[in-house]
């Protein structure tokens, strides 16, 4: 398995110094080798995808480590919650 990165968008910037490539269902045929296609085509499917098309909310640092794999990684953080979680003491590593 290999996660390909590419270059940030606007949301992600403000996150991380990378990002994954974000194929679009529509590409996935031609990604896939389902439909023909060449290096050109590919390699513009490697662009960042658009911040407008993306949602971020805030999670554990729990998410992190490859040890923790429960149904609270999923857990709502919205603004509400998130207060929740933080009283509760459960934003901890």
């Amino acid at each position: 398995m290999a996660i390909v990165t590419t270059a940030l968008n606007e949301l992600c910037a403000e996150l991380h110094n990378r990002m994954p490539v974000v194929l679009g269902p529509e590409t996935w045929p031609a990604w896939l080798g389902e439909e023909p296609t060449d290096a050109r085509q590919l390699k513009a499917m490697l662009a960042p995808y658009p911040s407008e098309e993306m949602t971020c909310w805030p999670v554990s640092t729990r998410v992190g480590n490859v040890k923790n794999n429960d149904p609270s990684l999923r857990a709502d953080f919205s603004a509400l919650n998130l207060r929740r979680w933080l009283a509760a003491g459960c934003w901890s590593s």
